[in-house]
Formats: C-alpha cells, sequence, structure tokens
C-alpha cells in the first residue's frame, strides 16, 4: 500500500525544497501525530541537516523513508527521527565534512604561513564536526565511533541491505509485487462455478470484439460519444451477469419480476439472434460513408465574394451522412450493443 507523506525533502539540503524553517512549520501542525517523511537528496549544509533532525528528534513521532540516492548531509537529517525505512533499490553513503579552502594566489612567505595556520585551524573544526556526525551515527547503529568514522573515511556508496546491517536503517521496503494472474485452473473453477470473470483475465466475446470494432469506427468518425455508450452498456451487461450468478451452483434461481410482455422479450431474443449479421450491415454501411467523406474532402471548396449575416442550412450529403449515422447509433442501442 503507498504511503501518504506529510513532508517531501528532496534536493540541496538547505535549498528551497529541504529547508528547516519549512521541516518546523510542518511538524507543528501534526503536533501529537506521526509525521511521514519521504527524503531523496545527495547532500547540502551541515547545518541545516543538524536542524532538521533536531526537530524530527523534538517531534518524537517521525518516520522518515529514505528513496534512490542519498548522502552526506542528507543521511545526517534523518537521525533524528524514531524510525527510518528505505527503499531496496536505493543506496546511502556517508563521509567527512567538506569546506572549500581558496590557496590558488599569488603569496609572501608570510602569506603562507598564515595560509598553514589557517588550514590546521580549519582541519581542527573539520575533526570536531566529523566527530559529531559520527556520534549521532554511532547512537543509532549502536557501533563504535572508530567504525563510524572509519566508514566516512572510506566513503563508499551502502546499498539497502548494507544500510540495515550497520544499522543506519530499520527496514529495507521491498517494492509491492503486481498481483498474479489467477491459474487457468482457478478460472476454469470459476467458470463452472457460474462466477463472472474480470474482462483483464478472460478472451473477449465475439460481441465485445464486435462492438470495439464498431465503436473504434464511430470515434474515427468524429463520434466520440458513441464509444462511450457502448462502453457503458457492455459494462450494465457484465453487471447484469454478475447479479445472476451470484447463486450458489445447483440452486434454484428464483424467477425475476418483470415487467416486459412475453412477446416483447421473444422478440428481443430474436434481435440478439440477429445481431451479428446486422452489425456486419452496419460495419459496411460506416465504411461507405467514410469512404464518401474521404471523396468529400478531396472536393476544391466554393469561392465566394459575399458575407452573410446568418448561414443557410446545411443540406445534401452531410446531412445524409449525419441522420445515416444516428440511425446506425439506434440500431446498435436496439440490439443491446
Amino acid at each position: 500500500m503507498a504511503q501518504e507523506y506529510q513532508l517531501f525533502l528532496k534536493g540541496w539540503v538547505g535549498g528551497w525544497d529541504f529547508d528547516a524553517d519549512y521541516v518546523d512549520y510542518v511538524l507543528s501542525r501534526h503536533a501529537g501525530k506521526e509525521v511521514h517523511v519521504l527524503i531523496n537528496s545527495l547532500g547540502g549544509s551541515t547545518d541545516t541537516a543538524f536542524s532538521v533532525a533536531a526537530a524530527f528528534a523534538r517531534h518524537g513521532n517521525v518516520h522518515v523513508h529514505y528513496s534512490a540516492m542519498n548522502a552526506s548531509a542528507a543521511t545526517i537529517a534523518g537521525m533524528g527521527a524514531k524510525r527510518i525505512t528505505i527503499d531496496a533499490d536505493a543506496s546511502w553513503l556517508v563521509h567527512d565534512c567538506r569546506s572549500v579552502v581558496d590557496i590558488c594566489k599569488v603569496s609572501t612567505a608570510s602569506d603562507i604561513a598564515r595560509l598553514a595556520e589557517s588550514l590546521t585551524q580549519e582541519a581542527a573544526r573539520h575533526e570536531k564536526i566529523d566527530s559529531i556526525i559520527a556520534g549521532m551515527y554511532s547512537r543509532r547503529c549502536n557501533r563504535t565511533l572508530e567504525e563510524l568514522r572509519a566508514l566516512m573515511d572510506k566513503e563508499e556508496w551502502l546499498t539497502a541491505e548494507e544500510a540495515l546491517e550497520w544499522g543506519f536503517v530499520d527496514e529495507v521496503i521491498e517494492p509491492e509485487k503486481p498481483a498474479a494472474a489467477p491459474a487457468d485452473s482457478v478460472i476454469c473453477a470459476m467458470k463452472e462455478a457460474g462466477i463472472p470473470i474480470p474482462r483483464k483475465y478472460r478472451q473477449p466475446t465475439l460481441t465485445e470484439r464486435i462492438t470495439e470494432s464498431v465503436a473504434t469506427a464511430l470515434e474515427n468518425l468524429g463520434f466520440r460519444k458513441s464509444k462511450t455508450v457502448i462502453e457503458e452498456n457492455m459494462n450494465t451487461q457484465e453487471t447484469t451477469q454478475a447479479s445472476e450468478t451470484t447463486q450458489a451452483p445447483g440452486a434454484t434461481a428464483a424467477p425475476a419480476e418483470t415487467n416486459q410482455a412475453p412477446e416483447a422479450t421473444a422478440s428481443a431474443e430474436e434481435t440478439r439472434a440477429d445481431a451479428p449479421d446486422e452489425v456486419a450491415a452496419l460495419r459496411s454501411e460506416i465504411a461507405t460513408l467514410k469512404a464518401t467523406i474521404a471523396e468529400m474532402g478531396k472536393q476544391p471548396g466554393a469561392t465566394t465574394s459575399s458575407v452573410t449575416e446568418e448561414p443557410a442550412p446545411r443540406s445534401g450529403s452531410l446531412d445524409s451522412f449525419v441522420s445515416d449515422v444516428a440511425s446506425a447509433t439506434a440500431a446498435l442501442a436496439s440490439i443491446g450493443l
């Protein structure tokens, strides 16, 4: 079953679609309730990741689900969640933090000495932040800081199963498999019991194939509504069939009440018996009408230099065509198609 998420965090951590303030806003609107969050990000701002993780921890009841590829700050953001899951085909990456260092400039000896001191201080700050991140991972994974620091330094992608083994996530979610078609033996048993077979699991009947062909032809002629009407008639027939076969095999069905006279019923049955011939005639008529339209399209239009306020009523072959198609539609309806 598809999960309903209250929060989607994607893209750059710290960007407009992965913003700490928006996370606080959504969580405040679901105070005391479980919040489901979908994360799909390759990382970004460590500061934003810390803020999001802290917000999840304060809320206390957040389920984070990771999909596709997730790395860096995106993995930190989920550490405050109560429960973490991941798609079976998703991946996971943790690494040491990074910052931009600009050393591409002409420098004197004193400049280089000051730069070296600055880089040493920056490296010390990185060590502190990496220790904090490793501590967050360690508390969830129940691994030592040394193990997590080694994994961060290694910087290799983990599969969903590997992330589960490390303890970063609590569960790997397998993709839902499409429902398998019933076995032939099951379909045969359903037929014997008088249970209607769903259309997608059975071969269409001759009437359905003819109806579909006629409906397609009418649609190609511009009468899109006709196909809808025919499909509704087919659905009505299937519903009627289902209601007639709900009794157990061998049971005696009670006679259905009807307002139709016996003569009318017999007439309808005779009409259905002749249905294939009438449908074939209608298909032939439609083909002729299509050819007529094609010929009309080849004829050049008449030229005129005058303009009239009100066009004269159309007449001739086009009106005849419309009348013929209307007759065909009525004929189809009369035979229950």
